[in-house]
């Protein structure tokens, strides 16, 4: 699932749990969002098949780690993530000392 369906899908829901739960609340409203989301949706999904620079604009930099069952440790570096699936060392900062000097 990309970045962008887990935003449809979560919009979906806010907009139209409410809507569920209590029956004063208008479907209107509801169905303008859930009309808004989807057509947002397939417009990304449109424009991103169409053109590369608007995929990687939205979807980021896709890479390979793992081919054939095995990992590809090169991309995997490239990637700046470790085995244990923490950021790499670039990623981190450093510790602040506890310690005054003296």
């Amino acid at each position: 699932m990309s970045r962008n369906e887990l935003v449809a899908l979560v919009s979906l829901a806010a907009a139209i749990g409410p809507a569920m739960q209590t029956p004063d609340r208008g479907l209107l409203p509801t169905a303008l969002v859930a009309l808004f989301v989807v057509g947002m949706q397939r417009a990304l999904a449109t424009l991103s098949a169409r053109n590369g620079r608007v995929e990687e604009i939205t979807q980021g930099n896709v890479s390979t780690l793992i081919a054939d069952g095995r990992l590809d440790n090169h991309a995997i570096s490239r990637a700046l993530f470790r085995r244990d699936g923490r950021p790499g060392a670039r990623h981190q900062r450093p510790a602040a000392s506890s310690t005054a000097p003296g």
